[in-house]
């Protein structure tokens, strides 16, 4: 019999199992693929499952490889590829199964209507009590069977499944191997009895922790739509209750793998583009706003009405952009701005729908508001002030009218106030905030000096926007040439 292990340590014991054969992006996929193999251990304590969608833009990028690997890894593993809907709800109402099913493009893409079953089978199997009903039997005894199709599942892929599908999953994309990162050959014969102590590891495990998963209550990050973080929970619960770095790494894993702009359906892309758009502005007139639309780089817009609009051909456009604002209630309106009166759109119509469907990735909680995701900036801290000195910034004209932001500061009587912050102001605590790191001994030597080039173009920068009457020399102030020189020197 196996010697009993910290669930910390049969944890890293998965992680270094899978980074022999599969090629991941980064440590929060496997991460995820992690907790997701200790997930299928323990089913019977989840009210839900995340689906685990592997997909990449090219075939040999690893997908099949990571179903082969989870097949030796995961519990009552059950891999296939194009099955019908009948096989499917019928094996999976068995109950205890891992699906792992292959090539989930060749279903999504189908236009026969022959996979409508397996279609519904993932639009509702990720939630316990799901099931789909079929008539059983012949003649006069036939009669209406309940399928359920509860489990968890793996899909792998070419491109996105429907976002029906994709709103379920946890999104792994995998590349190809570049060529200075090679893994293992995965040899099935050979690495199969060297996956078989994990799984007895990971069922005794399961035999203990069931109980405390069942009652477990995890904190869910905020930045996560309901639907990721349904799926997340049973996650969150087994990183808990392994402890470590674990609940910080599961965290950290879903706020990455599900962050930016979470629902990228055409109609949300809009809403974010015109967002932008709008900037401080209150109105646009339609053909402002299709301007600025389709040069935006990142969207469908530039493809679908560019040529016209760059003709002055606004009415065609103008007329589709208004029908998909339709669906969140926006409509074009007569606006005013100066003395032009012409149809356009006004803030305040889009205020209930950049609420609703807009998300920004938020922390985990407010004590560690910028440490639970990686490749994150600091943002600047700007020095206090005083409740007359934000009133006097609120209509200041030194700096504001080249870039503002706002900042919301927290009186005592918890009354919520917004500072003007200049362009000057912000460069200026970058440029404390990188001199800072410089003059840290705790951060490697390496790492100091590469921060030079940044903290002098900071500071080129700043002396570009001073306001007159700034002497660069006053406390607190950035660094002359000179001091960046002494600066270099001293690292």
């Amino acid at each position: 019999m196996l010697t009993p292990v910290p669930p910390e340590e049969l944890s890293n014991e998965v992680i270094l199992f899978l980074s022999r054969f599969v090629s991941f992006s980064n440590d929060h996929q496997i991460a995820a693929v992690a907790l997701w193999i200790f997930h299928t251990y323990v089913m019977d304590a989840a009210e839900s499952t995340p689906y685990l969608q592997l997909h990449s833009a090219e075939k040999r990028s690893g997908k099949t490889r990571l179903l082969e690997v989870l097949e030796l890894l995961v519990n009552q593993p059950w891999r296939l590829a194009s099955p019908t809907g009948p096989v499917l709800f019928r094996r999976i109402a068995k109950g205890d199964t891992t699906l792992l099913l292959d090539e989930y493009d060749c279903i999504f893409n189908d236009k026969t209507g022959s996979y409508e079953d397996i279609r519904a089978i993932l639009n509702s199997g990720h939630r316990r009590g799901s099931s789909v009903f079929r008539c059983a039997g012949e003649g006069t005894k036939m009669d209406v069977k309940e399928y359920p199709v509860f489990c968890a599942k793996a899909l792998s892929g070419i491109g996105q499944p429907p976002d029906t599908v994709a709103d379920r999953s946890i999104p792994i994309e995998l590349k190809r191997q570049g060529t200075g990162k090679k893994v293992e050959r995965f040899i099935r014969r050979r690495v199969e009895p060297k996956a078989a102590p994990i799984r007895v590891k990971l069922k005794e495990w399961a035999d203990k922790s069931r109980d405390d998963l069942m009652n477990a209550e995890p904190k869910l990050p905020e930045a996560l739509n309901d639907r990721a973080a349904d799926g997340w929970e049973p996650l969150f619960a087994i990183a808990d209750l392994i402890g470590g770095e674990w609940p910080q790494k599961a965290r950290s894993a879903a706020l990455v793998l599900h962050g930016g702009r979470e629902d990228e359906s055409c109609g949300v892309l809009l809403l974010n583009h015109i967002k932008d758009a709008f900037g401080d502005m209150d109105k646009l007139f339609t053909a402002e706003l299709l301007m600025t639309l389709v040069a935006e780089e990142n969207g469908l817009w530039g493809a679908w009405w560019g040529s016209d609009v760059e003709l002055g051909k606004t009415k065609g456009p103008a007329s589709k952009l208004a029908r998909l604002l339709k669906p969140y209630g926006i409509k074009p309106k007569t606006v005013r701005v100066g003395d032009d009166t012409i149809k356009g759109y006004k803030r305040d119509q889009f205020k209930d729908a950049w609420e609703r469907y807009l998300t920004t990735p938020l922390p985990l909680d407010t004590e560690n508001r910028r440490n639970n995701v990686t490749a994150q900036v600091d943002t600047p801290v700007l020095p206090e002030q005083s409740k007359s000195e934000i009133t006097e910034n609120k209509g200041s004209e030194q700096g504001c009218d080249v870039v503002t932001l706002r900042n919301t500061k927290q009186t005592e009587q918890g009354e919520e106030l917004e500072v003007c912050v200049s362009e000057y102001e912000t460069t200026l605590a970058e440029v404390r905030r990188l001199q800072a790191k410089i003059d840290d001994e705790k951060i490697p030597l390496a790492e100091r000096e590469q921060l030079l080039p940044e903290l002098t173009r900071q500071s080129k920068r700043l002396s570009e926007l001073q306001p007159d009457g700034t002497d660069d020399t006053e406390a607190g102030k950035p660094p002359s040439e000179k001091k960046e020189q002494e600066t270099e020197t001293m690292i």
